[in-house]
C-alpha cells in the first residue's frame, strides 16, 4: 500500500509550486515500478482556490481527505497577509486539520519506552492552531 499524502490548497496559492508535491512524489516508485505515494489535493471546503496570480483552481477533493493522510504538504503562499505568512489561521482551516492532530506516543529515543501524551486532548478545540 503507497504512503497517501493530501496537498491543501489555500488562498493565495503560488499555482507553479502547488503541482510540486504531486510531481516528485508521483514519481518516487519500488523497483518494480510500484509507486510508493498516491497524492490527492485538497482545498478548505473543496472550494475554488484563489491563486496569488489572477485566476483561481479547481480540485477534486475537500479537508476530508486529510484524516486519512500520511503526511499532509501545505501549499507555497507568497509572503503577505496569507495565513501561512501571517500565523493568523482562520477557524476553518484549524478545524480542517484538529481531526489529524490526535495523541500520540511520545518517544526521545527508538528504544525508549513511550512518555505521557505530549499533543493536547482530542476533544479540545483548535488543536492545531495551539501547536503554534
Amino acid at each position: 500500500m503507497s504512503h497517501r499524502v493530501a496537498v491543501l490548497a489555500l488562498d493565495g496559492v503560488l499555482p507553479l509550486d502547488l503541482g510540486i508535491p504531486a510531481r516528485v512524489f508521483n514519481e518516487a516508485r519500488e523497483p518494480d515500478g510500484t509507486p510508493l505515494y498516491s497524492v490527492v489535493t485538497c482545498a478548505l471546503g473543496g472550494q475554488p482556490v484563489r491563486t496569488h496570480e489572477d485566476y483561481r483552481l479547481v480540485v477534486d477533493h475537500d479537508e476530508s481527505v486529510l484524516e486519512s493522510a500520511d503526511s499532509i504538504v501545505l501549499d507555497t503562499q507568497e509572503p503577505g497577509e496569507h495565513p501561512l505568512a501571517t500565523g493568523a489561521l482562520p477557524e476553518e482551516f484549524t478545524a480542517a486539520l484538529d481531526p489529524v492532530f490526535m495523541p500520540w506516543p511520545r518517544r526521545d529515543h527508538p528504544n525508549q519506552e513511550p512518555r505521557a501524551n505530549t499533543r493536547p486532548t482530542p476533544k479540545r478545540r483548535s488543536r492545531f492552531a495551539d501547536r503554534f
